[in-house]
This record gives structure tokens, C-alpha cells and sequence, in this order.
């Protein structure tokens, strides 16, 4: 039986993005939203801190909506990374304060995701548009700055390329499979290349939208992590929470479902050489549990490869190999994008105020090596 997309929040024409993000909690939220509204100026002026101590403690759980629960994880987020990261990572705290910490650690906990920055929220959940045909804008923002809202928002046009019709085509092509329908298998596999080759095209234009100076100086430490590969190597304690530090991985693009998703059809796999949990697995903790359902299913569903291989028609096989190519160019252009915002920014920058970050993403991987890794398995699944 076919998947059902609506039991996994998956949209037919928009994949894995929220339609229509909630811009503004109700009143009694007013002191959280104020203060986001004034993140930049507060920065700007070294007084995030001291503006964010002096919050009330809110009772979340009077939150209604999902896009209510999701609105409050964008803003609690924002103030929680501006709080701990404002003076960079040399200026990083260890405490989050009541404040935040307990809204956050409960809407996050309701949402099903960490209580940290992730794809999902801060880049899916933070967006908005004036009118239909109008572009995006981003709702939250630490910077202010072009730079950033140009970066987020990229992420999220690259995922609505996918949205239309991507995970109709993971789903009808499976369902193919169990079919033996060999045309309509073939259908979904050029349908998916020619998704893929448009999310390039929206992918190439952060070059345009994102400054590479402004992204690592100013934004990238916002979206670190406090584990393993942060200056906060022991975690942050979430006053009111724990007097014990928790750790967690900051912001990434391997918390996309969306190249998961795919993976898990075309069956990709990624391995580590030591046996331990793969780092992309790791990461779906940071996504909607029932997205995270969604990449699960796609991968016990029935084998593409296999199916391909059996029937040795070189049409089905041709197109097969043509998504292959496809994700293997996403991941080079990934490689080229990382190199120039972030190996060849921390090269140049021999006072570095970033030094953790430098050779490592704020998701805690080690970059180069890393993406290389991913792009070779790739290309190593194409059919002879």
C-alpha cells in the first residue's frame, strides 16, 4: 500500500515546509516577540544579555496551534543562540537563564525536537511572504543583515524545489516498484532529476544573496552548538532544567530531510568506517518526528537498485544513474559552497575569533573530509 504523505506532514506541493509560518505570537507573548524584534539592535549595542535577563518567565504551555508551538521555538531559539553567542565564542556563557531556558526546553520537548537551533525550525518555521507573488522574507533574525536573511532563505527555497512534487515522486515511485510498473518508474526517476537540477539552481544563488565574510564572522558562530567541537565541549545548562549541562549539535544542512529522503530511495548509503552512528543519522534527531517516520519508510520500502538491476532495461537504467549524477552535482556544488564560506574564510582570518568552527560544521562534523565522503558514496551507487 502506498505511503500516505498527510500521516507523515508531508506536503504534496510544498515537502517538508510549513505553509504559511505564524509571524507573530498572541499578546500575552508580546515580551518575547518585542525583544526579537530588537535581537540585531541589541547585538550591535553589546546588550543582548542584559535585555534578555530581565524577561518574564511565560507560561508556554497556554500555546495552542501547532504553528503557535512553532512560532515559540523560532523566537525562544533566536534569543537563546543571540544570548549565548552574542560576543562570539570567546564570550560564550554556560548558563542559559530560567527565562528562556524553561519555554524553550518545553516547546521543544512538545514539537518533539531539541532544544537548539535546527533546519526544521529556524530556517523552515522563519519565513514569510507580503503576498502571494511577492519573495520570501525572513521573521526572525539575529544579524539583521542581508547576508543572513539571503542564507536562511535560501534553504528554504532549495527545499520548496523539492516540494513540488518530490515526495510524490519518492512515494508514487515505490509505489512502482511494488507494481512492476517499469514507465511509471521511469516517469518518477526523471521527474526526481529534474527536481534535483532545479534545487542546484536555487542552491547556486546564495552566491548572490550571502556574503562569505559576513556569513563566518558575523552569523556562523549564532548557529554553533554546545558539545563535542564547541568552545562548549561540556554542554549549557538550561537553568530551571537541569543543574547538569546538556549537549547538542548546533544548526546544519544534514537536518534537512530532504536529501535523506532522497538518499533513501535512490539507496544511497552512508557508512562509517569505525561502526559507530553515522553522523546524518544522528541528525534526524533534529527533525519533525514524523519527517524523520517519513526517511524511515521511504528506506523499508522496496529496493529501487534491486528492481533496476533485475529488470536490465537500459532506459530505467539510464535515468537511475542520470539522479545519481544529479545528487553527486548537488553535493560537489555543497563542497564548493563550504569551501568558500567557511575553509578559505578561516584561512584568511589568522586572529580567527571563530577557532573552533574553523575546520569543523556547526552540526559538529568534520567538514571537507566529511562532504567528500558523502559525494563519493554517491557516486560509487551508479549501475554499470
Amino acid at each position: 500500500m502506498a505511503l500516505k504523505l498527510e500521516d507523515f506532514d508531508v506536503s504534496p506541493t510544498l515537502g517538508f515546509v510549513p505553509d504559511n509560518p505564524l509571524v507573530r505570537l498572541p499578546e500575552y507573548f508580546d515580551p518575547w516577540e518585542r525583544l526579537c524584534d530588537e535581537l540585531p539592535t541589541l547585538w550591535k549595542n553589546r546588550t543582548t544579555r542584559s535585555a534578555i535577563e530581565k524577561l518574564p518567565l511565560l507560561d508556554y504551555a497556554i500555546l495552542s496551534s501547532q504553528k503557535e508551538w512553532q512560532r515559540a521555538d523560532v523566537v525562544l531559539t533566536a534569543m537563546a543562540h543571540s544570548y549565548v553567542w552574542c560576543f562570539g565564542e570567546q564570550g560564550a556563557v554556560k548558563i542559559l537563564p530560567k527565562c528562556i531556558a524553561v519555554p524553550l526546553f518545553g516547546v521543544s520537548r512538545h514539537l518533539g525536537l531539541p532544544p537548539i537551533i535546527n533546519h526544521y525550525v529556524f530556517a523552515l518555521c522563519n519565513w514569510r511572504r507580503a503576498s502571494a507573488d511577492s519573495d520570501l522574507e525572513l521573521i526572525t533574525t539575529f544579524t539583521g543583515t542581508k547576508s543572513e536573511e539571503g542564507f536562511f532563505l535560501n534553504a528554504v527555497l532549495v527545499e520548496l524545489e523539492f516540494g513540488k512534487g518530490g515526495a510524490v515522486c519518492l512515494v508514487t515511485g515505490q509505489q512502482a516498484i511494488l507494481n512492476a510498473d517499469i514507465d511509471t518508474l521511469i516517469n518518477s526517476l526523471i521527474t526526481l532529476q529534474n527536481i534535483i537540477h532545479n534545487m542546484i539552481s536555487a542552491f547556486i544563488k546564495i552566491h548572490d544573496v550571502t556574503d562569505a565574510e559576513e556569513f563566518y564572522d558575523l552569523l556562523r558562530p549564532f548557529m554553533n552548538g554546545w558539545n563535542e567541537g564547541s568552545v562548549l565541549e561540556d554542554g549549557l545548562v538550561y537553568e530551571g532544567v537541569s543543574t547538569k549541562p546538556m549537549k547538542y549539535f548546533g544548526g546544519s544542512a544534514a537536518q534537512s530531510s530532504v536529501f535523506q529522503a532522497i538518499d533513501g530511495f535512490l539507496e544511497i548509503p552512508h557508512q562509517t568506517n569505525t561502526g559507530d552512528e553515522h553522523f546524518l543519522t544522528k541528525m534526524r534527531m533534529y527533525m519533525p518526528p514524523k519527517h524523520r517516520a517519513f526517511i524511515e519508510a521511504i528506506e523499508s520500502g522496496p529496493s529501487l537498485k534491486d528492481f533496476v538491476l533485475k529488470k536490465k532495461n537500459s532506459l530505467l537504467t539510464e535515468k537511475y544513474n542520470s539522479c545519481i549524477d544529479a545528487m553527486k552535482k548537488y553535493r560537489s556544488l555543497h563542497l564548493n559552497v563550504v569551501t568558500k564560506y567557511i575553509i578559505i574564510q578561516a584561512n584568511k582570518n589568522p586572529k580567527n575569533v571563530n577557532i573552533k568552527l574553523s575546520n569543523t560544521g556547526t552540526g559538529g562534523s568534520d567538514l571537507l573530509p566529511f562532504l567528500k565522503k558523502i559525494r563519493n558514496e554517491t557516486e560509487e551507487q551508479r549501475i554499470k
